[in-house]
């Protein structure tokens, strides 16, 4: 009887997490390519992920190649999201808080291009603003 009752939280471990599965706690960017990313992971960069609460995803040829994600996610939703919502020519895609599709591009997205795009958001001004104010986003 005790096994029925963890059935659900077992299959939601062993399952891993799906695009949707961030919604309003990060922002993500899913890249499918064979450039080289460690740029987006190095030590420079983490305070700017962790400030933006963004998470990047690096896929190529359907494995998960780098991440800033320390837990477990089901691969596949994130590569046939990303094929869902992209034209031909694109590679990567920036998700917002509210779970909608914020940019998407070609070849691998420059830091700092990303960040702007991310700091003009409405929801990163407010949490900026209230940053400033005291209030803890």
């Amino acid at each position: 009887m005790v096994w029925l009752s963890l059935f659900p939280i077992l299959i939601s471990i062993f399952s891993g997490n799906s695009p949707s599965d961030f919604v309003w706690k990060n922002r993500l960017l899913i890249y499918d390519g064979n450039q080289d990313c460690s740029e987006w992971l190095s030590e420079d960069e983490q305070k700017n992920l962790t400030d933006r609460k963004l998470l990047f995803f690096h896929f190529s040829n359907g494995r998960l190649m780098h991440t800033n994600y320390t837990g477990e996610i089901h691969v596949q939703d994130f590569i046939n999201h990303l094929k869902r919502v992209k034209s031909q020519n694109e590679n990567w895609i920036l998700i917002g808080l509210d779970g909608g599709i914020k940019s998407t591009g070609d070849f691998l997205p420059n830091p700092s291009k990303i960040y702007r795009l991310i700091d003009a958001m409405p929801m990163r001004q407010s949490e900026i603003r209230g940053r400033k104010s005291g209030y803890p986003f």
